[in-house]
């Protein structure tokens, strides 16, 4: 994962065990409390618009999205401006 090491804790790249990239998602929520505060709906539990999410550089909206060894997940904030 990169970009985000402000809620993971400084890292930008960690390393999660998951079957899916909703477990991605559940695994840095469980090990990084302010990702979940910040980047999840409490709501919902699901991360909030504005960010893309890339399987080995491949976009993907199915959180679904089963994973294999050594897949690299990129959650990416998306920027706006003029």
């Amino acid at each position: 994962m990169l970009g985000l090491g402000i809620f993971t804790e400084g890292e930008n790249e960690v390393i999660v065990d998951a079957y899916d990239v909703f477990g991605v998602i559940e695994a840095l929520k469980n090990k990084y409390p302010l990702f979940k505060e910040k980047l999840c709906d409490p709501r919902t539990g699901r991360l909030y618009p504005g960010f893309d999410i890339f399987v080995n550089e491949h976009p993907t909206l199915d959180e679904k999205h089963v994973l294999k060894d050594g897949d690299v997940v990129t959650i990416v904030p998306i920027f706006a401006g003029g």
